[in-house]
């Protein structure tokens, strides 16, 4: 029963993951439409008639495509608008995974550092397993 459960665990989270990076992915859509559609608003190239020609335009000529009617495409705007000038950074979790499947290391050792730099004004920074412990302190 416990090998049956790990197989459980295996697909409950492959699918959880799956899910995450298919949401990642509409996230991105809806920002690069909003972006888009906000430009041009912006420009004066469209005015709302436009907003609402497209999403008559998706619905009549690709109807499979779902949730891009007049008012969605609205909020793809407002979600550009409201979020464009903030600076995202990636989860540190996200980071130190992208780093584990690479060659390079995130900081030099101090060793080398103080070696390769005698300026005093350097800053030094501490390990990744370092600053971790630190944040859990």
């Amino acid at each position: 029963m416990n090998e049956f459960l790990q197989i459980v665990q295996l697909i409950q989270t492959t699918r959880f993951r799956a899910l995450s990076a298919v949401n990642s992915e509409l996230v991105n859509l809806y920002w690069q439409v909003g972006q888009s559609i906000s430009m041009r608003l912006e420009k004066a190239t469209w005015g709302d008639g436009m907003v609402t020609e497209l999403a008559q335009y998706i619905q009549k000529h690709h109807p499979e495509i779902k949730g891009f009617d007049k008012k969605n495409l609205y909020r793809m705007c407002q979600f550009y608008d409201l979020y464009n000038n903030v600076a995202f950074v990636a989860p540190l979790v996200r980071q130190l995974q992208k780093i584990d499947n690479e060659s390079e290391t995130i900081v030099a050792p101090v060793v080398r550092q103080l070696q390769n730099n005698k300026n005093e004004s350097d800053v030094i920074v501490a390990p990744v397993d370092q600053q971790l412990q630190d944040i859990d302190n």
